[in-house]
């Protein structure tokens, strides 16, 4: 598969597919940030025939623990 021809829609398969292999969401969200560059860089240089970066609206946002610390008393 050519960079072209890269959806948003196989991305978020393959991402679904990684994150059940192990890897960490960190991970998928780092390698999203570099990769998106890289498609930026190339849509901006007009090497990729692109409107839009693939990789946007690709990475996984885990739930936040919105419980406030404890104390610590002790």
């Amino acid at each position: 598969m050519l960079p072209n021809e890269v959806t948003s829609r196989e991305l978020i398969l393959w991402r679904r597919d990684q994150l059940g292999e192990g890897i960490t969401t960190s991970t998928w969200n780092n390698q999203v940030r570099h990769s998106g560059a890289i498609y930026n860089q190339g849509i901006k240089k007009k090497w990729l025939i692109l409107n839009e970066n693939p990789l946007n609206e690709t990475q996984y946002h885990r739930e936040v623990n919105l419980r406030k610390p404890s104390a610590g008393i002790g």
